[in-house]
Order: C-alpha cells, then sequence, then structure tokens
C-alpha cells in the first residue's frame, strides 16, 4: 500500500472543522498518517533488501549450482564486462550487438537485473568489486584477462573511480574504459590506467554518452570508421526518437532542445568575454600612449 502524504493532515483537519469526524477519528487518522511517513524508508530498504534476496535465492526455479555455473560461464564466454546496466550500460551493449560481441553486465539493482533477466539477457545481481575481491585471493583470477575489456559506466564520480582502481589492483592487464563526469575525474581514472571517456556537454544524456561506445568498440579491434558508422546510427535513432516526441505543454523542451540553447548561450558568453578582453586591451594601449605623450 501506497504511504500517506502530507496533504492528509489537510484534508483531516478540514473535516474535523466541518463535523465529517470527531475530534478522536482525527487524531487518529493523524496518528496513522504520521506513522506511515516514518515508517516509510525503513519499509522500503528492507524491500529492496528483500527483493534481492527472493531473487538471488528464486532465480526462476533454478539451483545455485546451476546459476553460478550460468554465470561463470557468461563470463567466460564475454569479450566485455559491462559494470552498471543503466542508461549508458544499456547503450554499450546494444552497440556490442551490432558486432556480434559477446558481453556480460552487472547490476547492483535487482529491479533492472530482474527485467534483464526476464529477456534472457547476461545480466546478473552483483558488483564488480566482489569479482576484483576474489580475484585478490587467488580465485576466479581467469574471469577477467588482458584480452577482454571492463566498461565502468556509473555516474557518480568516486564509485566510478573506486571501480577502476580496484579493477586495477586485480588485474594489471585488464583494458579499462570508464566513464567520467568531470576533467578531474578523468584525470584520476587516467592515473588508475584506464581510458576515460567525459560526455561533450555537461548534461547527462545518451547522446553526450556515444564516445564511449566508440572507445568500447576500437578496445575490440574494430576500426574507427566502422565503429563511428555504428554509433552514427545510434545517434541518428534516438534523434528521430526525441524529433518525434509530442510535448505535453508548450513550455517543455527536450533534451536536445537544451543542449542546443545551452550551446549556444556558452558561445555567446565566450564572445562577449573576447569583446571585454579587446575593449580591456585597446583602453590600456590607450592609455599607455596618453601616458608616453605626457612623458
Amino acid at each position: 500500500l501506497c504511504k500517506a502524504g502530507e496533504f492528509s493532515f489537510v484534508m483531516f483537519k478540514i473535516a474535523d472543522e466541518v463535523g465529517a469526524f470527531t475530534a478522536q477519528q482525527a487524531k487518529l487518522l493523524l496518528t496513522v498518517v504520521s506513522v506511515s511517513m516514518a515508517c516509510t524508508p525503513l519499509l522500503s530498504r528492507l524491500g529492496r533488501e528483500l527483493s534481492a534476496c527472493l531473487q538471488e535465492n528464486q532465480g526462476k526455479g533454478e539451483s545455485q549450482s546451476t546459476r553460478k555455473r550460468d554465470l561463470c560461464e557468461k563470463v567466460e564466454n564475454a569479450r566485455v564486462v559491462v559494470c552498471g546496466y543503466g542508461r549508458v550500460g544499456i547503450l554499450v551493449t546494444e552497440l556490442l550487438d551490432t558486432k556480434f560481441i559477446p558481453w556480460v553486465a552487472f547490476d547492483v539493482d535487482s529491479e533492472i537485473v530482474a527485467q534483464a533477466r526476464a529477456k534472457n539477457l547476461p545480466v546478473f545481481l552483483g558488483d564488480l568489486h566482489e569479482l576484483a575481491s576474489r580475484a585478490m585471493d587467488g580465485r576466479d583470477r581467469t574471469l577477467l584477462d588482458a584480452k577482454r575489456v571492463a566498461v565502468v559506466t556509473p555516474a557518480d564520480t568516486y564509485a566510478s573511480i573506486e571501480m577502476v582502481k580496484s579493477l586495477r589492483q586485480s588485474y594489471p592487464q585488464l583494458t579499462i574504459v570508464a566513464r567520467a563526469m568531470s576533467r578531474n575525474a578523468a584525470r584520476s581514472v587516467k592515473d588508475l590506467g584506464a581510458e576515460p571517456i567525459v560526455p561533450g556537454l555537461p548534461e547527462d544524456t545518451i547522446l553526450m554518452n556515444l564516445p564511449i561506445g566508440i572507445s568500447v568498440l576500437r578496445a575490440m579491434n574494430v576500426s574507427q570508421e566502422d565503429a563511428e558508422s555504428v554509433v552514427e546510427k545510434i545517434r541518428k535513432s534516438y534523434l528521430k526518437d526525441e524529433n518525434q516526441k509530442v510535448l505535453p505543454k508548450s513550455g517543455e523542451k527536450g533534451a536536445l532542445v537544451n543542449l542546443i540553447r545551452w550551446y549556444q548561450g556558452e558561445q555567446r558568453r565566450s564572445a562577449e568575454r573576447d569583446l571585454e578582453i579587446l575593449a580591456a586591451a585597446e583602453d590600456a594601449a590607450t592609455r599607455a600612449a596618453a601616458a608616453a605623450a605626457l612623458a
């Protein structure tokens, strides 16, 4: 059941004032609302943990040994390991599918994993940190080696850097491509021996993260021309979908419109700064000439 919201306080107070509820009934209902709102965060966390536990235990009727064997088989056959099956992770796997490159993905969100498993996709619940930790203990070291590519997709800077650090410590020869949301994050990722990919614009959209697809395909020895061709097809597909969207309100704009406006604004501000610098330089030259004339 959905929790009661703050609006309930207003409605019950009005109901009490107009006599729809007695004072005792209104007090009871307000108490129920307060308890419901207070318990929501705890119950939400409990629900996520219970969902993950049930998914891991049931596995659609599969035994623990069968699931483990399936995971090992998928990882062993995969040439690309994707950490994070969100928007960017799905984008990367779509690009890999166009070239029939086998992949496996991990995600900590049980709902995302369940949806992917329902489509029979090689997506598993867990974290590459766990895989790397087992490798540090001398187990599963062959699951990731120099022949494979790891793609780190989380937008969270700290999580991304920690993931790269753990993988690099466990697999020194592994090729790692990591998403970096800032230049500072990119420097940190590069210092760890991974290839950072920074979106061209600060707005976090699929279109701005397409370059990571090119880097992954290039790491799999796909030619630059072929990789750009595949990414261009994906880009056109997303652009077509964006242009076909029907906006419910005239004031709402799509992501592309926001990006274009941001870019135009940056260009305008850059031109204004150039003009200010030029004017200041001319003013300084004029003052210097006047001072020289007076001297």
